[in-house]
């Protein structure tokens, strides 16, 4: 069960990730309708994968779904969590309370009297079409399946983004980072203008509330012309001397990651601790043949892809948003 690397477009894959290639090219290649269940390694799989050395072969490694989702959702790949649940059931997950703080001597703190919050993520429906034509049946069958993953995946990464930072909480919409009243909110010194001051000053803002875990941990969130404002304005300016650009080339700011997305509305300033919020995956995806006839004359089938997926804000204290007053 080593890892194997495979050239062309199928990439790093297992014996897991092989039978689920398989299963999606047989999807496609069938005469009639028909629903697979794409299986990924949970949590406990990892772990005594993890532990299960083979003398002869080495440590056995499997690719999990958040690895995959990497390449696709950028968010993940800046660092934000992904937590795999193998059970399918409502979760709560108590918010670590960082200004509680242990007294010295003959008498003790009641860390228990303050009030307990706590982020309550549950299965939340993530559907999506996908059509391909029926030339795919005459391919191989590995990179057949590979094309496929990587087009449902690459949907289930973008929604997970736009999810979290602008899901508006409304029926199956997870509540993301824009839309969350608990959400630190910093008001700009002046409107539509971000400057260093301003983001030194959220930067203090959540170190102020108790909501820095580490400033590795830290990633600012913007839309792309608010990256472009930032790398044409200086730093700081005196008389004809100028600062190099607040959005230093390749594009940290502050020192901290930056990463600007299409999903974030006009003048989106975010700053997080990635450590904040996580991206729940309740680690099953279903792949379902959908034809019809004029389809089925025209040479194309439809894929129903559907998967169960959330977002958490796990310390509403690590977040904050730049608005105007």
């Amino acid at each position: 069960m080593n890892t194997e690397i495979m050239a062309g477009l199928i990439g790093r894959t297992d014996f897991a990730r092989q039978e689920r290639l398989l299963n999606l090219y047989d999807v496609v290649h069938r005469s009639s309708d028909t629903t697979v269940n794409l299986n990924w390694p949970s949590w406990h799989d990892q772990q005594r994968d993890l532990n299960d050395l083979d003398l002869d072969q080495g440590p056995k490694t499997l690719i999990p779904l958040s690895k995959q989702l990497r390449d696709h959702s950028q968010l993940i790949r800046a660092g934000v969590p992904v937590m795999s649940e193998s059970s399918f059931r409502s979760l709560v997950m108590p918010t670590l309370n960082r200004s509680s703080e242990a007294t010295w001597g003959g008498s003790s703190t009641d860390l228990g009297s303050d009030v307990i919050t706590a982020s309550t993520p549950s299965p939340k429906r993530l559907s999506a079409f996908i059509k391909v034509s029926d030339q795919l049946t005459h391919q191989n069958e590995l990179l057949t399946g590979a094309f496929i993953e990587n087009q449902l995946l690459s949907a289930v990464g973008r929604a997970l983004d736009n999810a979290a930072i602008t899901g508006t909480g409304v029926g199956d919409i997870p509540t993301g980072i824009l839309s969350d009243l608990d959400v630190l909110s910093y008001t700009r010194a002046a409107a539509g203008i971000n400057s260093l001051d301003d983001l030194v000053a959220m930067e203090k803002a959540i170190a102020d509330a108790n909501g820095e875990d580490g400033a590795a941990d830290y990633l600012w969130i913007t839309d792309t012309a608010t990256r472009a404002t930032l790398r044409e304005t200086p730093a700081f300016s005196s008389g004809t001397s100028y600062g190099g650009p607040i959005w230093e080339n390749p594009g940290p700011l502050l020192g901290h990651d930056a990463l600007a997305s299409v999903h974030a509305p006009a003048d989106t300033l975010i700053l997080a601790q990635k450590s904040a919020m996580a991206f729940l995956d309740w680690n099953r995806l279903t792949v379902e043949r959908l034809t019809t006839r004029a389809e089925a004359l025209e040479g194309f089938r439809t894929l129903l892809v559907t998967g169960w997926f959330d977002v958490a804000i796990l310390d509403a204290n690590g977040i904050i948003s730049a608005v105007d007053a």
